[in-house]
């Protein structure tokens, strides 16, 4: 059994030195290639950012706290709301569960008496 387990163990150790060879030889190819999608993402946000008049990012930067506010606070009240549905679920569950058992209960019982009487 003993052997078993170290045949496993070998196994598993050179499958693991194998897959991380791998990954040491194509981890600089996603590193130049998320390097350049990167890039071409802020070209591209430079590019635009020199679109847009100098007023609306004057308001932005003059209002650019009650934004964040509002956005946060927007963000806020919808994981508010996604919790209260979440941990609705789990109390409608065992509601449900509740109610089922006392009515099998009550039927159960109802039917034993009506067959004493």
């Amino acid at each position: 059994m003993f052997c078993l387990f170290g045949y496993i163990f070998t196994l598993i150790i050179t499958r693991l030195t194998f897959e991380l060879s791998k990954l040491i030889h194509t981890l600089p190819n996603y590193y130049n290639y998320y390097n350049m999608v990167f890039n071409k993402i802020s070209a591209y946000l430079l590019y635009f950012s020199t679109k847009i008049p100098e007023e609306i990012l004057e308001y932005i930067k003059n209002n650019l706290n009650q934004i964040l506010s509002t956005m946060t606070g927007f963000l806020s009240n919808i994981y508010s709301f996604l919790m209260d549905k979440i941990t609705m679920v789990p109390n409608l569950f065992v509601n449900i569960f509740v109610f089922l058992i006392f009515v099998f209960l009550f039927s159960y019982f109802f039917s034993k008496d009506k067959a004493r009487s």
